[in-house]
């Protein structure tokens, strides 16, 4: 995907051109912050992958949270590069050398799109974190940071984030006691228990779709 393509995603399409920037060390507080964030920008790109509802959210959550999150909807399944077009045209007809070839335009366009995608988003996180906070995943000698952004997510709030189940009980009380005024829009109370949702995902107690539902 070219770098026009690029510019374009972050500044016309993402909810947050800019991540909100951590200032020293990272803590739960401004992770949670860093990956609501990153989940908007990704959602905000429109894709095919993934039941085409959710945009490449599947790039920012593991596969098994990405189920727990949207039960029922069709995997996010990263793309692999098709590489370079081989078609063996013995014994085929034009037409389906001409669909070969379409199903292989198509199927490179897709990589490139998740791979430009994620590339940017991984430049955002990047940019919001002091380099030594991420030194930890570079490559050696090479000092490339070749993980995917839930691995990067996942060494973050391992590293720096730190919730205890004391801390996970007060915060489900708090929703669940969560005084809630007819005039305030729904979407205070859905705000609410996804990030607590967030929270319980760190923690390796992820809530449930359902579970949430009845909360709500």
């Amino acid at each position: 995907m070219s770098s026009h393509t690029d510019i374009d995603n972050k500044n016309n399409i993402f909810e947050h051109p800019e991540l909100t920037r951590i200032v020293g060390e990272p803590t739960t507080a401004t992770l949670i912050t860093l990956q609501a964030e990153i989940r908007d920008n990704a959602q905000a790109v429109q894709t095919v992958l993934g039941g085409g509802a959710h945009g490449h959210l599947g790039l920012v959550c593991t596969p098994a949270a990405y189920r727990a999150l949207l039960p029922g909807v069709d995997a996010y399944v990263h793309p692999e590069n098709p590489g370079p077009l081989n078609i063996v045209t013995d014994g085929l007809t034009q037409y389906q050398i001409a669909q070969a070839r379409e199903e292989h335009r198509e199927a490179t366009r897709l990589f490139r799109e998740v791979v430009g995608v994620e590339r940017v988003l991984i430049q955002q996180i990047v940019a919001a974190i002091e380099p030594k906070y991420l030194r930890a995943l570079r490559q050696p000698g090479t000092h490339r940071l070749q993980k995917t952004i839930p691995e990067i997510l996942e060494h973050l709030f391992e590293t720096y984030g730190d919730v205890t189940p004391q801390d996970l009980r007060d915060l489900t009380l708090r929703v669940e006691t969560l005084s809630y005024p007819p005039s305030e829009p729904v979407d205070t109370i859905f705000a609410e228990i996804d990030d607590l949702a967030y929270i319980a995902e760190i923690a390796s107690c992820p809530i449930t779709a359902s579970q949430k539902i009845n909360m709500a």
